[in-house]
């Protein structure tokens, strides 16, 4: 029996609006499904960021081992290494990878498997297992930090206390983040490739300077100071699911605001929203993350970072915009000369208001100031441009 009769006109209108009525419902579907690509795609976009999970859903757990590796735990609990970018470089067979302090400034990454008497090495660089074994104390050979009474760096091995000199370490020029104690408990401060003192120990923790900004801790907050111990990004994150914040690469630093992880740049803006779980160190825009407890790779679009800019304009060619002569205004009260740009660093000198301060720059309403012979910091709530103060008399006239 046929459904259609062709032979029958009426039959054949039949048919033609059944075709037309399916044609109409298809055209309908496509352009649904189109108009929510277009959506998801333009969400993205205003997102700043792209979030994909694939080739993650075995992993259970990943934490950095260095600036560049990462180690993860697969759902049979055994670990692995991949790269910040997701790349895997050893499967995950081994019972355990950890980085393990050698010496001040130095680690060894190491590999503890079913299959090895000893411990493994692992090329810090790459991220791939050496064949040779690891024989060697697990434990710093020394334990460096900085002795206030002797105002230098020390090595402690036991009871035994003793100079640390810079040929040592073979640093590159710029700071260092050391401690003032041997202990659990102490701050700290940074020192040069010398290892000569140059920023005073304020700090509840710290990391190294990358793309001339450090990350800092102060009243359980994180934030970055520059060089001269500046503070350019507020003290107000937390880390991004680790114990620190992490480093500025390309423009871009993972933090943690309430709970959440999100990123931002050296600005302090925020680049991608604090909507994800963990956000781990990264490079080139991409990181390896966490949203809704499934870990994945993050890629930031590449209009919010520049690859080739890395550094911040020099002092110089930021200063001239609030460099110069300025008058104290207090009221009749000293001005506090600081040694650091916060309230509780030692106060070098009493500035008398209405005296004069040369000004080198003022950042998060801190100015590096000289007065007389001396440098160092004070509010910038308390003193005013000399030429503005010359408008206003004039004015007042």
């Amino acid at each position: 029996m046929k459904l259609f009769n062709l032979r029958k006109p009426e039959q054949r209108k039949l048919l033609l609006l059944v075709i037309c009525v399916a044609v109409f419902i298809l055209l309908i579907c496509v352009i649904a499904f189109t108009a929510r690509t277009v959506s998801k795609k333009k969400a993205d976009k205003i997102a700043g960021c792209s979030f994909s999970t694939s080739g993650f859903s075995d992993i259970t757990d990943i934490k950095c081992l260095n600036e560049q590796l990462a180690v993860y735990t697969d759902s049979r609990g055994k670990k692995g290494i991949m790269l910040l970018d997701g790349t895997i470089t050893e499967k995950a067979d081994e019972e355990s990878i950890t980085a393990v302090s050698d010496k001040w400034r130095s680690v060894k990454i190491i590999a503890r498997g079913p299959r090895s008497e000893y411990p493994l090495l692992v090329d810090p660089d790459t991220g791939k297992i050496l064949k040779k074994q690891y024989h060697g104390p697990v434990t710093p050979e020394k334990k460096v930090y900085w002795d206030e009474k002797q105002n230098r760096l020390v090595g402690k091995e036991g009871k035994t206390v003793s100079p640390v000199n810079a040929a040592e370490f073979m640093l590159d020029e710029g700071l260092y983040p050391v401690k003032n104690s041997a202990g659990e408990k102490g701050a700290f401060g940074y020192v040069s490739e010398s290892l000569s003192l140059k920023l005073s120990f304020t700090y509840e923790a710290a990391s190294d300077f990358s793309e001339e900004l450090a990350a800092a801790r102060k009243d359980g907050k994180w934030g970055y100071i520059d060089e001269s111990g500046m503070p350019v990004i507020p003290f107000e994150f937390d880390p991004p699911g680790g114990e620190t914040v992490c480093s500025f690469r390309n423009g871009l630093a993972p933090v943690g605001k309430d709970g959440r992880a999100g990123i931002i740049n050296r600005s302090g803006d925020t680049v991608v929203s604090f909507n994800f779980d963990t956000i781990l160190q990264g490079r080139n825009g991409v990181y390896i993350a966490r949203k809704n407890g499934a870990w994945g790779i993050l890629t930031v679009n590449e209009d919010l970072f520049n690859a080739e800019n890395t550094t911040l304009s020099s002092p110089e060619e930021t200063a001239p915009a609030s460099a110069g002569s300025y008058k104290v205004r207090t009221a009749g009260s000293p001005l506090n000369l600081r040694s650091a740009p916060d309230v509780s660093s030692d106060v070098l000198a009493r500035i008398p208001d209405g005296s004069t301060v040369e000004v080198d720059k003022i950042s998060s309403g801190w100015a590096h100031v000289t007065f007389r012979s001396l440098s160092g910091y004070v509010s910038a709530d308390y003193i005013i441009k000399e030429e503005a103060t010359s408008q206003q008399i004039t004015e007042q006239e």
